[in-house]
Parts: C-alpha cells; structure tokens; sequence
C-alpha cells in the first residue's frame, strides 16, 4: 500500500498493521546473511550448517525449523539465558525440543565478528570460531511505521496497531485492531 494508492480509495479513516522490520546487528563483517522472515517464508536457501543469529522466540522456533529440515543448526545470544520473553512451561518445552534436535544453544557470547563464513564470539574471555553456510539474523525487530506518518501527512486519520505500534505479541496486535474497530 502506498500513500497514492490510499489517496485513491478516499478512506474516511486508514489502520495501518504493517508490522516491523528486522534490527541487523552490529557485528564487524556481517555480510550475506538472511533473515528469520526470508528463511521461514522460503525465500533463502540455507546450506546444511546454520547459524542463527539471536535467541529470543523468533531465532530459536526458526533453529527448530531448520533442525526439522536436517540442518546443523547453532543459535547464538548475547544474553544470559534463550527464550526470556516467552511463559514458562512453553519455554522449557521448546528448549528442550532444540536439544533433542542437536541444536547447539550459546547464550552469554559476544560477537567479535565475522571472518568469511565464520562467526567469530567470545564467552567469559574464550574466543571461538563457528563455521556455517547461512547465517540467519532473529536479533530482534523495529516498528516499520514509516508509512503512518506518510499518510498523517497527507490529512488522512490514520490508527496504528500491532507491531507498526511497538513489536509484541499477536494477542496484543489483534486488541489493538478490535480497540480501533470499536472507536471507528
């Protein structure tokens, strides 16, 4: 949708859900790399040894997805502990599928850079090299609002929902949507 294409249908009001956008990380020599979104919609071919570049929800179900397709897979996060954000019980159940798949879990790393197809990462003073084919960034996500502010400049009235507001969850985006439905 574009401003010009919203500017033909004359709305009397415009709820923009256009999601987000993936954060690429600042990781020296990061080049080549897909992303969550390309990998679990096929749209990227991912070599039989994958890295997966973040380990909150998104980076270990699309580890999951790979492991389920035959690949090696590894997941990497800078912090202390995989799937944080997520309840408990669904957590652990997760976790405990990715080990009984042979992923190969790192929390608690920092990332030095790359090398070709090598990652480079650091935990407690130790550096280590991980070889992979396809390195998949999951290290989070942006608002991509960029087109609500397109169309609040051209006078529309526009409502914001879901993921374009904040990332979050799907119940949090479908309240937002059916708040807007009952304002409108």
């Amino acid at each position: 949708v574009t401003p010009a294409l919203v500017q033909q249908a004359l709305p009397n009001a415009v709820v923009v859900a256009t999601g987000v956008a993936p954060l690429r990380p600042d990781i020296p020599g990061l080049r080549g790399a897909v992303t969550a979104d390309e990998v679990l919609l096929g749209q990227a071919v991912v070599g039989n040894k994958a890295v997966v570049i973040g380990g909150e929800l998104v980076g270990c179900e699309t580890a999951e997805f790979l492991a389920d397709r035959g690949k090696q897979v590894t997941v990497t996060r800078r912090g202390p502990r995989m799937a944080t954000k997520m309840p408990l019980g669904i957590r652990l159940n997760l976790l405990n599928r990715l080990r009984a798949k042979g992923v190969n879990m790192l929390p608690g790393i920092q990332y030095e850079g790359m090398e070709g197809r090598r990652l480079i990462v650091s935990k407690d003073g130790q550096k280590q090299a991980i070889e992979a084919d396809t390195f998949v960034l999951a290290a989070g996500s942006r608002p991509n609002d960029s087109l609500v502010a397109k169309l609040r400049d051209k006078g529309f009235q526009v409502y914001a929902v879901g993921d374009c507001v904040m990332p979050r969850n799907i119940m949090e985006a479908v309240a937002d949507g059916f708040k807007v439905a009952l304002d409108l």
